[in-house]
């Protein structure tokens, strides 16, 4: 079982970092390690004291216990720990598609660093038009699709709606870039489990410790370790896997059309993201139409044409 699965010792709370004494192997618990180990491992990461946690080790005597009175989540940060397999897509995207883009003379710009609700923008001389695009990653099934939205689970993508109101009102045409690959988590899991040394030690830590400033640390980690493995990183991804689009504005139009495909939605006192799930097949276009489109097929401005569409339709609006 990955590090990410439900084994049961990372689940109950246990920081446990592998060592050998005497060619014996031992597990120590994270939150016990001297103070001198974690910041040894901190700067070695380039993680930055701008973390909470951090700042504290450093202040720390070096035989002191590191995580000594730091206050530890309930349970996994799962945010974090799905960053690599964000990381992964996100690279495959630059070095595949960006890079192919690039070479038919458009730009590209990273607006990830901004925290903004797009990754990229991408331009081209011959229009002063501008493509957003958020690369996503489907990782995981959502294996009771069939039961709550009435999709396959192998089917079925799930797109944050807050996010697609609040990222198509800054930018219209924002599209959606999302590699397909239900097993990528999994695969990933797999990898971490055989992390070693400080990489294991920073990866517990910030699975099971958040605090101010931990969202640009756990930047500077994730681009860190996968700077260190990005070939065998990179080779998780199912090669018959690929990136499907779908815009912002048809994500909304999907879930006022099928409000079944929103569950959560209206329930009293509810809490957390709230999904729309669309169909890969029916709903999403595969990347190479779009990357074809913007080469040969109208540019960006077609692309912006194809999600600024609209149609007239005869809805009900009761009187009384």
């Amino acid at each position: 079982m990955g590090r990410c699965g439900a084994g049961a010792g990372r689940q109950t709370g246990q920081f446990l970092r592998r060592h050998f004494r005497r060619g014996v192997l031992i597990a120590i618990d994270v939150r016990e390690v001297p103070a001198q180990s974690l910041q040894a491992a901190l700067t070695v990461a380039s993680i930055p004291v701008t973390w909470s946690v951090a700042a504290h080790i450093h202040s720390l005597a070096g035989t002191d216990i590191g995580l000594s009175g730091v206050t530890r989540t309930t349970q996994v940060r799962d945010g974090f720990r799905n960053q690599l397999v964000g990381r992964i897509a996100e690279v495959q995207f630059e070095d595949n598609h960006l890079a192919s883009l690039k070479s038919h003379g458009f730009e590209w710009r990273s607006h990830y660093a901004k925290g903004d609700n797009r990754d990229y923008s991408v331009t081209h001389p011959k229009t002063t038009a501008e493509l957003s695009i958020n690369v996503k990653t489907a990782s995981t099934l959502f294996r009771n699709a069939m039961s709550v939205v009435k999709l396959e689970p192998t089917d079925c993508v799930p797109i944050s709606v807050y996010k697609a109101l609040g990222g198509s009102k800054s930018w219209p045409d924002l599209i959606y870039a999302d590699l397909v690959d239900f097993n990528l988590r999994q695969r990933a899991d797999d990898f971490v489990s055989g992390l070693g040394g400080d990489e294991e030690l920073l990866w517990d830590m910030f699975s099971w410790y958040g605090g101010k400033g931990a969202k640009t640390a756990e930047d500077a980690y994730t681009k860190w370790i996968h700077g260190r493995h990005k070939t065998r990183l990179q080779g998780l991804i199912d090669p018959a896997c690929e990136f499907r689009v779908i815009s912002a504005k048809r994500a909304i139009a999907i879930q006022h059309a099928i409000p079944r495909r929103c569950p959560g939605l209206g329930i009293k006192g509810g809490f957390g993201e709230v999904n729309v799930h669309v169909s890969v097949s029916r709903e999403m276009t595969p990347w190479k139409n779009v990357e074809s489109i913007l080469i040969s097929g109208g540019g960006i401005d077609e692309i912006h044409r194809l999600v600024m569409n609209q149609v007239t339709r005869s809805v009900p609006e009761p009187l009384l």
